[in-house]
């Protein structure tokens, strides 16, 4: 459980910049304690799914995608990529580097 005043997004928002990044290993340290925290928080485990295909853990990356699949069915690239949120485009080329190519490894679909 959260320790009162944590805030659950922390690590999470931490992974996805690490992720983004390239720093891998340190997205992976960040997001794995936020799942086992807060599992229901779909987006890290996403986080968690590219950075484990990037670095080529393929049966870890196809798990953490397979509980997003679970919690929240229909995620592709291209729902992801229309976020209005994540429409600056130098957000953009980063996550096309890192965050979508690693959800590609990982096997979510384009479309």
């Amino acid at each position: 459980p959260l320790r009162r005043g944590s805030n659950a997004w922390t690590p999470v928002i931490e992974c996805h910049a690490q992720l983004l990044l390239k720093r891998l290993q340190e997205a992976v340290e960040a997001c794995e304690p936020a799942v086992g925290r807060s599992p229901m928080l779909w987006s890290a485990h996403l986080y968690l799914a590219a950075a484990h295909a990037l670095m080529g853990h393929a049966e870890r990356s196809r798990a953490s995608l397979q509980i997003v699949d679970r919690m929240s069915p229909g995620h592709t690239i291209a729902r992801l990529r229309a976020n209005r949120q994540w429409a600056h485009p130098d957000y953009q080329r980063l996550a096309q580097e890192t965050y979508y190519a690693g959800l590609r490894r990982a096997g979510m679909p384009e479309r």
